[in-house]
């Protein structure tokens, strides 16, 4: 399956759909919930898991309701770090269409390097930039390492951005021993890294919130944004 293919299988699934009335529960979460686990385990139906490369849970589902999602994250989650150790003010960013210039220069780095973005460092909705119908792929024979600038003579329609190393060891050291804070230091599409999207127009989404949907809970936490 091509690259594409499978980024666009990924755009059509939910991460994680449990097949029963029980409200969601995700390790970390210290409540009366963790006692009932057990007693509901038995009427689940069906798991299903879909690993998705190049995203995270966060990443396509983490504005939807009732999910820990986006709104759940905490700063020690989000806060990106450089190689040093230093909180990062803002979001370096390389991918063509998200850099300064075309974007305005807004935030002003001093730590971890020094350097201009449009973004502060925290998460960012990447189609409030690239929509999806934004001609920013790039045709079948250029390579385009950052990805296509939008408009730009021969770009196709897709809303592509530049594409991200998924490779082991670059995981490793971006996990960094589960404090999930080095993903813009460990990628090579840096702060691309942390951004997100709006799903919710998803056939997926309408059709759990349509009359007569089944009864579903969902479970997701960001893993691997490399």
């Amino acid at each position: 399956m091509s690259r594409v293919a499978r980024k666009c299988l990924a755009w059509l699934l939910a991460a994680v759909v449990v097949s029963t009335p029980f409200s969601p529960v995700v390790a970390g979460d210290h409540d009366d919930r963790h006692e009932d686990v057990g007693k509901t385990l038995h009427k689940i139906e069906h798991f299903v898991v879909i690993y998705q490369e190049n995203h995270s849970f966060d990443n396509l589902y983490g504005g939807w309701e009732g999910v820990r999602g986006l709104r759940h994250a905490r700063a020690a989650q989000t806060t990106q770090i450089s190689q040093d150790g230093q909180i990062y003010d803002c979001l370096m960013q390389n991918d063509v269409n998200l850099a300064s210039p075309p974007l305005a220069m807004s935030c002003h780095n001093t730590h971890g390097g020094s350097f201009t973005s449009a973004f502060v460092s925290a998460p960012f909705q990447i189609d409030q930039f690239i929509a999806p119908t934004d001609k920013t792929c790039p045709p079948e024979n250029l390579f385009a390492a950052n990805g296509v600038l939008k408009d730009s003579p021969g770009a196709l329609p897709g809303g592509c951005t530049k594409d991200i190393v998924h490779r082991f060891y670059q995981e490793q050291y971006q996990i960094n021993g589960g404090q999930m804070n080095r993903y813009m230091t460990g990628s090579d599409a840096v702060g691309l890294t942390m951004g997100h999207y709006d799903t919710k127009q998803l056939p997926i989404y309408k059709y759990l919130h349509a009359p007569g949907h089944p009864t579903t809970s969902f479970r997701g936490r960001s893993v691997d944004r490399s």
